[in-house]
Formats: structure tokens, sequence, C-alpha cells
């Protein structure tokens, strides 16, 4: 018995790493609908996760082999979907801010999901680079990444309002600088389309 226990006891640091990883933002876990303006009970969390899986799924089909789509947790514990733009979705040189004909595509396919209900949904738009270059450098870069990103949503009628684009530099890599295709993806631009006050109500209606 006191060897089970000492398993489990020296477990649990990893497993709440584990969990801890799912979450959008780094800290303690958050109480799902905590800054949300709405009542918000378990079984209306299970509802909404199953319709954001739904989307993300709809998503994985139709932006295979140009974008990563996942299901993440936001700051409000909601089920919500990041999808990446890199490689293929972006221009492979360093400082190029721009979009090819893949990121436009697959941008359209967003922006075409995007209506009903899930037009009150909540967008940010995450600029990132690798750590070639001066900091602040990079931290341009990331910013016009996103802004090309954002633009583009915008003309293609998503409500500016619904958007917030950032740039973080190198701050938050996905893959090791030390390589040349590690480096290939941290130049990259993560949208997440996450369910605020307006898009839960909906979806709950």
């Amino acid at each position: 018995m006191k060897k089970i226990l000492a398993i489990i006891l020296m477990a649990l640091p990893s497993l709440a790493w584990a969990q801890r990883t799912d979450w959008a933002t780094w800290g303690e876990t958050p109480s799902v609908g905590e800054k949300m303006k709405i009542s918000i009970d378990a079984r209306d969390v299970r509802r909404l996760d199953k319709i954001v899986r739904a989307k993300a799924d709809s998503l994985v089909r139709s932006m295979a082999g140009v974008a990563d789509v996942m299901t993440i947790r936001d700051v409000n514990g909601m089920l919500a979907i990041r999808i990446i733009l890199g490689g293929a979705g972006l221009p492979a040189e360093p400082n190029v801010t721009g979009y090819n004909a893949a990121t436009r595509e697959a941008l359209q396919t967003l922006t075409r999901s995007l209506t009903g209900r899930w037009a009150a949904a909540d967008i940010t738009v995450d600029g990132h680079t690798d750590n070639v270059g001066p900091y602040d450098e990079n931290m341009t870069v990331s910013f016009k990444r996103a802004m090309a990103v954002t633009g583009l949503l915008i003309r293609q009628g998503i409500d500016s309002m619904r958007i917030t684009p950032r740039g973080y530099s190198y701050d938050y890599p996905i893959a090791d600088n030390r390589l040349i295709d590690g480096r290939e993806r941290n130049r990259r631009v993560e949208v997440t389309i996450s369910l605020g006050n307006e898009a839960a109500a909906a979806m709950l209606r």
C-alpha cells in the first residue's frame, strides 16, 4: 500500500503539468466560465464542448495540409479552436509578413465557417517569429504578420471588433530554433476562435 501511495505521489507533478499545458495561458487552471457574464453550468459546458469539437473536426478536414487545427482551453476554461498557419501556410523567408495563396484559401474556409451563431465568436490572431535577429525587430515582424492575417479576415467579412491581433516576437517557440525546420515552424500565425459571452449565449439558445 505504501509503495502504491508513493508511486501516485511521484506522478502528481507530471499529471498537473499535463493538465496545465491544455490551457491557453499559464498559471492556475481557471474555473469554467469564471470571467463570463452569463451563467454556465456543467451541462452547458458539455453542450458547448460538443459544438466546438464538431466545428474543429470540420476545419481539420477542410484545412488538411495547409494548417494545423486543434482544440484548447481558454482563460474561461471554455473549449476554443486554434488554427496554426505556418510552414506551408506562410512564406518561409524569415522577415516576410504577408501570406500566400494557401493561407488565403485556408482563411477563406475559416471565414465561411464563422456564420450564424459563430459570427459572435471572439478571434485572436497571434504572430510569432524564430529567434534570428534582435528581439524588438522580431516583435515588429510578428505583429505585422498578425496584422496581415487580420486584414485578410476583415476584408473577407469578419467583424473587426471581434478580432484582436498580437505580436509575440520569439517568446513562444513550438519547435527547436537551433534547427532550420524548427525555425520555419516557429515563424507562424495562430488564429484562436473563442466563445465569449455573446457566442456562448447564442450557442445555448
